[in-house]
């Protein structure tokens, strides 16, 4: 028996695979929308005006000077400090503190304070002034003496009799942007410490101190009869208006 003859291979014809081309879907691209930010302008606050005559005062004509109030640790007393501008030349302002009857013009009434002392006082070093006053209703008798006197600069009064167990006022005078610069700094003690001061004494001083401040402020104004428009105005004299602090300008301190 014949071998079979193997039979012939037939090659698998190769099917190619069509190649489907993968589309490309292009992301449409979406335009950002720009928002612009609101400019919000910001509001121009005016600066106030300051006349010329008074450039560089820093009090102002209808509110009352600033009266700070601190304790001196090392004296155990308190003091005050207050200061105010006025348009006029120093020794113009010297000179009406040195008449002592101005006091009576710049310190309240309600303490009804009246110079003992017969006029005329020339003040110098080492004068003594007597003064009366009603605190609360109380009448009272004070006394001081000009302790430091030093024209057209500063001078100093300090308490011999009265109700205080302490008042040394000391008295400045610069010359301050063509007007001049009136400080007062005053130290002092009250019969009973710092809880009577500060239940009563400390805010009638404040009370005083204003009232003497916008006192000054109105007297030596343009219009004021020592303002620079009236150089040659009257003396006030006697007028009333009487005051511890701000009489103490020139009397209690």
């Amino acid at each position: 028996m014949q071998p079979m003859s193997p039979l012939p291979s037939v090659p698998t014809p190769s099917v190619p695979t069509p190649s489907v081309p993968n589309p490309s879907v292009p992301t449409p691209s979406v335009p950002t929308a720009s928002v612009p930010t609101p400019s919000v302008p910001t509001p121009s606050v005016p600066t106030p005006s300051v006349p010329s005559s008074v450039t560089g005062a820093t009090d102002s004509a209808t509110a009352p000077p600033v009266v700070e109030f601190t304790c001196d640790p090392a004296s155990r007393a308190m003091v005050i400090r207050t200061s105010v501008w006025l348009d006029q030349e120093r020794d113009t302002v010297f000179g009406f503190f040195s008449d002592a009857f101005q006091l009576e013009r710049i310190t309240p009434g309600w303490l009804n304070f009246r110079i003992l002392t017969p006029a005329p006082i020339r003040i110098s070093q080492g004068t003594l002034i007597d003064y009366r006053i009603r605190l609360r209703g109380i009448p009272l008798r004070w006394r001081t003496v000009i302790a430091g006197w030093n024209p057209p600069e500063a001078f100093t009064d300090r308490q011999l009799r009265g109700p205080y167990s302490l008042w040394e006022h000391f008295h400045t005078f610069e010359a301050e942007a063509g007007g001049t610069r009136v400080t007062d700094r005053v130290c002092y003690r009250v019969p009973g410490g710092r809880l009577v001061n500060w239940l009563c004494v400390q805010s009638e001083l404040r009370r005083i101190f204003e009232y003497r401040g916008l006192e000054l402020l109105r007297l030596f104004s343009p219009t004021g009869p020592h303002g620079r428009q009236t150089p040659d105005s009257p003396r006030l004299g006697n007028a009333s208006g009487p005051g511890a602090p701000g009489v103490v300008s020139s009397s209690f301190g």
